[in-house]
Order: structure tokens, then C-alpha cells, then sequence
């Protein structure tokens, strides 16, 4: 046993979203255990015809904090596990976390959170998030022009970007509001103005600002976060006007 790597199971909402970046991270970093990375809806899917695979794992952890809610009660007997705690909206949404064997925080702000609502803090945990170095690193001048003209954006218009998906967007802590206004006050001083938004669900937004006089260019979904730096690049300033996020906002 002692040369065996433990076997977890890491559960994100997708692959492909924030939540399946960090399950990948932990994998990647951590080559002494092994892992499998599975949604909540393929675990649904395999799980529910054999149920014995759920006892092939030495650990679990919840990337995502909505799919504990079902599947923290079917593996607590089985396995120890370990919960994320990203932020709140709507707190009986998240709660079930509070009983995971260990709970990760993104930053202090949500320790300070779970002492509110009285949460075990021995059992709190602060992985801060991070960006890899290696793949968002600054683009020479002609890498910026050359992505901008293939999104059809002039070199010299100021670019604002927004990345996100809209499913994310609840009770609108992504202050679109604010970001809609911000954007169209801007426009008054800055009329060359243009903006970049990548993520689904964003059409009627798009329209919004593109019938507004507002030049928008939309990346509905990237499913490679490899390609993510590309359109980092494009932009001269990022702006997040989220009332809630992950990690810190004040």
C-alpha cells in the first residue's frame, strides 16, 4: 500500500468550465495521487447503474458546490470528502458543504464567511487561486494586432472584455447592470470603443450593446482553456464588475 497513490475522485460542474480547471489543476500538481475527473452528470449516469464503482475511490472532492448536494450524502459513508465553498447567493443552495470532511476556500473572504454562519474553521481550508504564468503571459505587438484583426477588431479601438457564462449569472451577481452602464457611459468619451465578451448565454447583451452603437464581438463558448490567452490578449483592459465572486471582491 505504501506505494499506491490515493485515489480520488474529483467532481467539477464540467469539464470545461472554472470548476473543471481546478479539478485539472489538482491532478496536474499533484502526481502522487490518481485521479479521475467525472462531472455530476456523468457520475449520475454511471453511478446509477453501478453503484459499486463509487467504492474504487480513496478520497472525493467537490470542485463544485451544487453537486454535493446529491452526491456528499452517498459518499460520506464510503470515502472521506472534501467540499468547495466558492461564494453565495442563496445560501440553502450551499449549505450541505459546511458538512464536508473538509472544506477549500479561494480566499479569506469566504473563511470569514463560513465563521459567520458558524461553520467548523478546523476544517476550513485557503487554496488561493492562481494563473498559470507559463500560459497568460503578455503578447508581443504583432501577436495583439494579429488576434485583433481575426476578431475583427481594430488595433487601435480600446478593447473592454468579459468572460462568463450567463448560467452563472444568479441574482445577477455578475453586475451586467453595472457592466451595460459602465460600458455605454464610456462610449460618450471614447467612441471607438469596443468589447469583447467570451461566454454563453450573453445574445441579448450582445445586442443591446451592438444596437446601442457599442462594437461587441461575441466568443460564445471556448472549450480549450489553452485558447483563453488568445483572446486576453485582444484586450487592453479586463473589467469585473461582479457583486460576488470566488475569489476576493473589495
Amino acid at each position: 500500500m505504501s506505494n499506491s497513490r490515493l485515489r480520488v475522485l474529483l467532481v467539477p460542474d464540467s469539464v470545461h468550465w472554472v470548476t473543471g480547471t481546478i479539478a485539472k489543476s489538482i491532478a496536474h500538481f499533484n502526481p502522487w495521487i490518481e485521479a479521475t475527473i467525472a462531472s455530476g452528470p456523468v457520475i449520475e449516469t454511471i453511478f446509477a447503474g453501478q453503484p459499486e464503482l463509487m467504492r474504487n475511490f480513496d478520497l472525493v472532492h467537490f470542485t463544485c458546490p451544487y453537486a454535493s448536494r446529491e452526491w456528499l450524502p452517498r459518499f460520506r459513508d464510503l470515502a472521506p470528502c472534501v467540499t468547495s465553498h466558492h461564494h453565495v447567493t442563496d445560501w440553502d443552495s450551499v449549505k450541505h458543504n459546511v458538512d464536508g470532511d473538509a472544506i477549500i476556500v479561494g480566499s479569506p473572504e469566504w473563511i470569514e464567511d463560513l465563521r459567520a454562519r458558524g461553520a467548523d474553521l478546523t476544517k476550513v481550508f485557503c487554496v488561493p487561486y492562481g494563473v498559470d504564468a507559463e500560459r497568460f503571459k503578455p503578447a508581443t505587438d504583432a501577436r495583439r494586432s494579429a488576434i485583433r484583426k481575426k476578431l475583427k477588431l481594430s488595433s487601435s479601438n480600446p478593447v473592454i472584455g468579459f468572460f462568463g457564462k450567463n448560467s452563472s449569472n444568479d441574482d445577477d451577481r455578475k453586475g451586467m447592470d453595472v457592466f451595460t452602464e459602465g460600458v455605454l457611459h464610456l462610449k460618450q468619451s471614447l467612441p471607438d470603443l469596443a468589447v469583447l465578451i467570451v461566454g454563453p448565454g450573453w445574445k441579448d447583451l450582445v445586442r443591446h450593446l451592438n444596437t446601442s452603437g457599442v462594437r461587441c464581438t461575441w466568443i460564445p463558448y471556448v472549450q480549450d482553456s489553452d485558447h483563453l490567452p488568445t483572446f486576453y490578449h485582444a484586450l487592453d483592459f479586463y473589467w469585473v464588475t461582479s457583486r460576488i465572486e470566488g475569489g476576493p471582491v473589495k
